[in-house]
């Protein structure tokens, strides 16, 4: 992931058309806002949702991804955590399915400290 945010991809840079959308789903909040973040032009799009899962988690890909620069990227990089609405095999080849430039990359989960 970390290389994604320095804009390089296995050992080779991302080109101009090339973008990293970090997604988050904000579960624990009483509105439920699912963000997505391009971690390079720092820029934020959300939506607020009564529920999570798949289908409130495709409505925010497909807000994103039908805008220009994304929609006709060379490849748009969805960096997702491991929440249920997108994890395993499955939502890897749904996003692609669907937008067929959308890579999805799930980030290493979050190391808890021993107190």
């Amino acid at each position: 992931m970390l290389d994604l945010y320095a804009r390089t991809w296995q050992g080779t840079p991302l080109d101009a058309d090339e973008y990293v959308i970090s997604s988050e789903e904000k579960t624990s909040n009483q509105a439920r806002c699912p963000p997505a973040y391009d971690v390079h032009a720092a820029k934020a799009s959300g939506r607020w949702e009564k529920t999570t899962g798949i289908d409130p988690f495709m409505v925010l890909v497909t807000q994103v991804l039908t805008r220009e620069p994304y929609a006709g990227a060379k490849r748009v990089f969805r960096d997702v955590d491991y929440g249920s609405s997108h994890r395993g095999k499955k939502a890897a080849d749904r996003l692609p399915a669907a937008f067929p430039n959308a890579v999805l990359i799930h980030s290493t989960p979050r190391c808890t400290l021993p107190a």
